[in-house]
């Protein structure tokens, strides 16, 4: 599949102001997020893939309730390639 953008990097000069490094030649990330119903699978699967195609470094994911992880475990069988997930409640993590 063809990427829909294709990211290209600029580099930098690096600029100190006394012994602060503010800009470097070190690529920045570039990262997405998910803005799909959890729920539904296919839609969460495509918006991860699709800025990963196109070079990002990370995806987020986001879960809104804790029943919603049983739909993650599937989203992550579907996806290769590895991606972030956020969450509103603390127990989610556990």
């Amino acid at each position: 599949m063809k990427p829909v953008h294709t990211i290209t990097r600029k580099s930098k000069q690096e600029i100190f102001v006394g012994m602060w490094l503010l800009v470097s030649d070190a690529p920045i990330a570039v990262q997405s997020m998910t803005n799909t119903n959890t729920n539904d699978i296919s839609a969460t699967v495509a918006q991860i893939k699709e800025p990963q195609n196109s070079g990002a470094d990370l995806v987020c994911v986001f879960l809104y309730r804790r029943w919603q992880r049983q739909k993650l475990f599937k989203i992550i069988k579907q996806n290769q390639r590895p991606f972030d997930c956020r969450h509103f409640d603390y127990k989610i993590a556990l």
